[in-house]
């Protein structure tokens, strides 16, 4: 009797251990942060700003948020971090930019707005971001004027803000982002006024549906497809089940056509579509570009712009807007660039990765692929960044856009003006 007690209580005692070695390894792998009762100290808080700031990009985030969750000592050590100028604000980078918005700290909401106010601030994205996330009642102003800002990513983060402020007396100045140049921001627009109760609005993600446009290599209109279906089929009330559709499908194919049709038939059946804008329509252009400059500043925007051999400047994604040009603008340019790029030899890539970049396409007739020349930085100005090889390029190409466009197509307005300031934002100012 006493041998089988002994060995129960052996057993209970090994069955025990074995329940906390099999803990072990959950809790090596488990973060290492301290109990919430517990405050961080200074060294936790600094190692975790450097890594929010230097680190990998899928630890940036998640540093931040420790951040936040850690509260006022981290709020109050960012906001000495932050100095006194934008300069220095800036230098802490765009993940915990967009983090000041989640901290219940009054200076650090007054250093968000700061930013997203000045216009030459290289983080305002990601500051919009961090607006968008809790807005306040008395920003809705500041609200409204970021949705007609410069960057498409501020207009995006804005839509964001409505949706979270319930904004619903803003509807007209959303609903002119229906006819935005970036179809991004046009799909976010669609989607708000869809929850609000405009359901026509969802003709405008019907449409990227049926986009198969690509800039040079790059597939468009299928990234467009995946995230107009996303939106769309959160928004079918179980429509979805019944009418398949798969954005991997070339838009042309019969069942991508079929899909598309019933899902107008399910959502319009009742009520007349609505009349899309040029600029968002699902047309593929015969554009066969031959040079493409594709600018993305952190200050200026976005431009992305093709010339093709038969005197044609096409201008924006999807629906490119065609601007026709002086014979004989092509083959001067083509030539120009040729010269240019035979002088880089191997060299396609200058800079170092960062916020701002300026690519440089080049597919001659017969290559299957296009050549990239690409320059790169960060916020800060590099001087010297654009090679001369490229520099009187970059000139001939601004001197080629023409000088009087369609004042309603928001790609094409003040179009030379744009590009040329996007250009020395970017590498500095241009020869000649």
């Amino acid at each position: 009797m006493n041998l089988t007690l002994a060995a129960r209580a052996a057993h209970a005692c090994f069955a025990t251990v074995g329940a906390c070695l099999a803990l072990i390894p959950w809790a090596l792998a488990a973060p290492q942060e301290p109990p919430r009762a517990q405050q961080p100290t200074s060294e936790q808080i600094d190692q975790w700003i450097e890594h929010a700031r230097g680190g990998r990009p899928a630890v940036r985030p998640q540093a931040a948020q420790r951040l936040v969750r850690a509260g006022e000592p981290a709020a109050a050590r960012l906001l000495a971090l932050s100095g006194s100028t934008s300069l220095e604000c800036a230098a802490l980078g765009p993940d915990l930019i967009e983090a000041f918005g989640s901290f219940e700290s009054p200076p650090l909401r007054a250093k968000l707005l700061l930013a997203l106010r000045d216009p030459d601030f290289p983080w305002r994205p990601a500051a919009a971001r961090g607006l968008a996330g809790k807005p306040k009642t008395a920003e809705r102003a500041l609200v409204l004027e970021l949705l007609s800002d410069p960057l498409a990513a501020v207009r995006a983060a804005a839509i964001d803000a409505l949706r979270a402020l319930d904004a619903q007396d803003a509807r007209e100045l959303l609903a002119a982002r229906l006819a935005d140049e970036d179809d991004r921001v046009r799909r976010r627009a669609a989607a708000l006024l869809c929850d609000w109760g405009d359901r026509t609005a969802l003709a405008w993600l019907l449409e990227d549906l049926a986009r198969g446009d690509a800039f040079f290599d790059r597939t468009t209109g299928q990234m467009a497809r995946y995230e107009a279906w996303t939106f769309l089929k959160q928004r079918l009330e179980g429509t979805s089940r019944s009418l398949a559709f798969q954005p991997q499908w070339p838009p042309s194919d019969a069942q991508a056509v079929e899909a598309r049709g019933a899902l107008a038939q399910a959502l319009f059946s009742a009520a007349k579509s609505p009349a899309i804008p040029q600029l968002a329509r699902a047309a593929q252009p015969a554009i066969d570009e031959v040079l493409g400059l594709e600018l993305r500043s952190c200050r200026k925007g976005e431009f992305f712009l093709r010339w093709n051999a038969r005197d044609e400047l096409w201008v924006g994604l999807g629906n490119a807007a065609r601007l026709p040009l002086a014979p004989g603008t092509s083959e001067k340019l083509f030539a120009a660039a040729d010269a240019a790029f035979r002088k880089l030899g191997a060299e396609r890539f200058f800079g170092e990765p960062g916020c701002d970049l300026e690519d440089y396409l080049w597919r001659p007739p017969g290559a299957a692929r296009a050549e990239v020349f690409r320059l790169s930085k960060g916020p800060q100005a590099v001087p010297g960044l654009r090679p001369a090889a490229l520099q009187e390029l970059a000139r001939l190409l601004v001197a080629s856009l023409p000088a009087e466009t369609d004042a309603s197509d928001p790609r094409t307005t003040e179009l030379a003006r744009r590009v040329r300031e996007a250009l020395i934002a970017l590498g500095g100012e241009l020869a000649g």
